[in-house]
């Protein structure tokens, strides 16, 4: 499950960071009641992820952790430009759940060599990013598309461009998404407004359930999950402000050193 959910990367916030400190809004409509996704749900559910999978994305997280004589909210913003090849520069705003100074990170990736950068400290590290804070380099969202179209051969990814899936691929995507990730319900649900389609993955050795906000656009909006793991109950949410599928000419995907910055050995995001 934390390949699942772990998975993330981050890009340049420009001024004074601000977070958002509000809660995920209550449904302003009963939901629906789930039913099972039929094949061409699964071809609608992969045809949405696909729209994450490179480009540009900015987004809000947030991890709230509960359980014994522990309650931690973490924060974070994620501005991500990322290629479907691997190559990727992020940089996510955090909030320390106690309080304390927010913290700013830079990450970039040619796909070989990930740098980390601690801004506010000026010391950089040449590591990997690992699955504990990947969910704040990525995003959730992104990184659910990541591991979802890995599946996928070249053949069905282009396939997924289609106005309407053959019985074969949604036979093929369905038994994909089942294969590791457990079973897919869909619903219909209005939130401040605004109509979603909502993906419920639940996955088979998890307690929990993973929704995906989908608008009438077709591109993934919002992620909810809430796990019971190892006594504790952790909940997740991200809200993406804006996306394109797009990657800017003259992105740069690697870092050069400058006098200002020092290197160390590690760096730990999100390190409270």
């Amino acid at each position: 499950m934390k390949a699942l959910v772990f998975l993330t990367a981050l890009s340049l916030l420009s001024g004074a960071p601000s977070l958002a400190q509000e809660t995920p809004p209550a449904p302003t409509a009963a939901p629906q009641t789930a039913q099972q996704a039929t094949g061409r749900d699964f071809f609608l559910f992969s045809k949405a992820l696909k729209n994450l999978r490179q480009g540009q994305v900015s987004s809000q997280i947030t991890m709230d952790v509960q359980g014994e004589g522990l309650a931690v909210v973490v924060r974070g913003q994620i501005v991500l430009i990322h290629k479907a090849s691997g190559e990727y520069t992020s940089e996510v705003t955090v909030q320390p759940p106690l309080g304390g100074a927010i913290k700013r990170y830079r990450i970039l990736s040619n796909g070989k060599t990930t740098w980390v950068l601690d801004l506010g400290a000026k010391t950089y590290a040449l590591q990997p990013v690992t699955d504990d804070n990947e969910f704040l380099v990525r995003g959730l969202l992104v990184g659910l598309a990541k591991t979802a179209l890995a599946k996928l051969e070249p053949a069905q990814l282009k396939l997924l461009d289609t106005p309407e899936p053959t019985p074969e691929l949604a036979t093929e995507l369905e038994a994909a998404v089942k294969k590791d990730d457990g079973s897919l319900k869909v619903r219909d649900e209005t939130l401040e407004g605004k109509a979603y389609r909502v993906y419920d993955l639940q996955p088979g050795k998890e307690k929990g359930v993973i929704s995906i906000y989908v608008n009438p656009a077709g591109r993934p909006e919002r992620l909810s999950m809430v796990l019971d793991q190892d006594k504790l109950k952790i909940k997740f949410s991200e809200i993406i402000k804006s996306s394109l599928s797009i990657v800017p000419e003259g992105t740069k995907f690697l870092f050069t050193p400058t006098k200002t910055m020092k290197k160390v050995k590690k760096i730990d995001i999100g390190n409270f």
